[in-house]
């Protein structure tokens, strides 16, 4: 019984932490990061599942203003859910540059998103299942954080099946 109230409880503590953090998005610091930076960033998000996860980076240097720490939280985000959405599915991190923009691109050969693409940034949206104390606030949170450095936050379904997230920021 006992052990059944601690798991109860660490539960509704991390909920309580959700929305604690969704209520107050930290200020991001900005940085310069370099092409170098942004493929670490990936690739510390590939650490998640590194069997399942890679990197793909086709661009020259460059620099964006940004929060390594939060970019690399958003991106980990993505990769998590992608992921937890699909035991089997493989998770692809691509970079480049598109006119004048860095593009992250998040593609994963899963089920792909049941939701329309603005309606996954809803907060409290998830068609994941609750009572792992999910609270569908990820992806809300990580569109607030993208956008308070100057980026964008995009998602959807690709073409040949899977979910495709793309992160976009104004290159420097």
């Amino acid at each position: 019984i006992l052990s059944e109230v601690k798991r109860e409880v660490d539960s509704a503590q991390e909920r309580i932490n959700s929305l604690g953090h969704f209520a107050r998005s930290p200020e991001p610091v900005s940085a310069n990061l370099s092409r170098d930076d942004i493929y670490s960033v990936c690739s510390e998000a590939c650490r998640l599942d590194s069997d399942r996860c890679s990197v793909n980076i086709s661009l020259d240097d460059i620099s964006i203003k940004a929060d390594r720490r939060l970019l690399r939280s958003c991106i980990c985000n993505i990769v998590k859910n992608a992921i937890e959405a699909d035991p089997t599915s493989e998770v692809e991190i691509s970079v480049m540059k598109k006119d004048d923009d860095l593009v992250i691109s998040v593609a994963d050969t899963g089920p792909g998103i049941s939701l329309d693409s603005e309606e996954i940034f809803r907060p409290f949206r998830t068609t994941k299942n609750r009572s792992s104390g999910n609270m569908g606030l990820g992806l809300s949170v990580s569109r607030r954080i993208i956008k308070s450095m100057g980026g964008e936050l995009l998602g959807g379904n690709r073409e040949e099946g899977g979910a495709l997230f793309t992160i976009l920021f104004p290159i420097q």
